[in-house]
């Protein structure tokens, strides 16, 4: 009895400083929106590959967008932090951000029922629901060319140029974006998170996607004038959400560019409920094999009999 009491002492202590932690990290950071996208999936709707020129080394994971975060530092309360963490990171042409392959690609549905449903400009070849349209758009590349887009007060199209810069892990991007611009991000708001491969010349700085690979241009695609230039998405693990079934939407027959749909909170995983009934069958288990180590499930009848009957009861056992 004296080891169990022992044990259990433990757990609360963890228990304690845990919370303590995280009462901590939340006095110094509010994080609004968290969300993890499945690694190796940066090919798009399954098929993509990447261009063969050297410049594009290892030829996986700069494209490869493994996490996406939204907070914002409660010391310095002015601003909405986005934050992107890929699988790898090069900067060959020594773009002053401290990155130069990526092009982000953030839209956010504040609103329901509003928003527009295309993208700023044609360039990422995708569209969005009619009743998840997008009020903000906030857009990271290298070169200083980063910028957040919203529409105002008139329904028109505004701009202002945002922070953007490599962190120094080597593998996260930061955007910078004025609080009084876009307001507090609220537990309803839905991210569309895009990742493009950069091209000066592409259509709004998208490296389009053709049937072949080439030394400066994905391969794998059906249609250049359809398939989407989009090489990774925050989307679900599995499910109908999927980011290969997202991407893979458009029709070559109808001329028609894919639909895709945001993230919001809760939608990190398409099977949510099996993870819980997953945990809760391991703290199960956990918890039945301490029970038969300290002979718990022996002592069950004297426990209930004299610590929980009354005494009445107790004398007339």
């Amino acid at each position: 009895m004296r080891r169990l009491t022992v044990l259990l002492m433990a757990l609360v202590l963890v228990t304690l400083c845990t919370a303590v932690a995280v009462s901590a990290a939340d006095g110094q950071a509010r994080v609004y929106f968290e969300m993890e996208d499945p690694s190796g999936d940066d090919y798009g709707p399954g098929t993509y590959l990447y261009p063969q020129n050297e410049s594009f080394s290892p030829y996986s994971g700069l494209f490869d967008l493994i996490r996406f975060k939204v907070w914002s530092d409660l010391e310095q309360n002015d601003e909405i932090i986005f934050d992107l963490t890929f699988g790898a990171m090069s900067n060959p042409w020594a773009a002053p951000e401290g990155f130069i392959h990526q092009v982000i690609n953030i839209y956010v549905d504040t609103t329901p029922g509003g928003g527009r449903l295309e993208t700023f400009k044609p360039g990422a070849l995708v569209r969005f629901p009619a009743d998840q349209g997008w009020e903000v758009y906030v857009r990271g590349v290298g070169w200083q060319g980063s910028a957040c887009y919203y529409l105002d007060t008139t329904g028109a199209v505004s701009g202002i140029p945002v922070y953007a810069a490599l962190l120094g892990d080597g593998h996260t991007v930061r955007l910078r974006v004025s609080r009084q611009l876009i307001g507090e991000p609220q537990k309803t708001w839905g991210y569309y998170v895009l990742i493009g491969s950069y091209d000066g010349f592409g259509p709004d700085n998208f490296r389009t996607v053709g049937n072949s690979v080439g030394e400066w241009h994905f391969g794998g695609g059906t249609d250049q004038s359809l398939n989407p230039n989009v090489i990774d998405m925050l989307a679900q693990r599995g499910g109908p959400m999927r980011q290969e079934k997202q991407l893979s939407g458009y029709s070559v027959e109808e001329g028609t560019v894919t639909v895709i749909y945001p993230m919001r909170e809760g939608s990190g995983s398409f099977f949510p409920v099996i993870g819980w009934i997953a945990g809760f069958l391991i703290v199960a288990a956990g918890l039945g094999i301490l029970a038969g180590r300290f002979g718990l499930i022996r002592r069950l009848p004297v426990i209930f009999k004299w610590k929980v009957l009354p005494n009445s009861v107790r004398k007339n056992a």
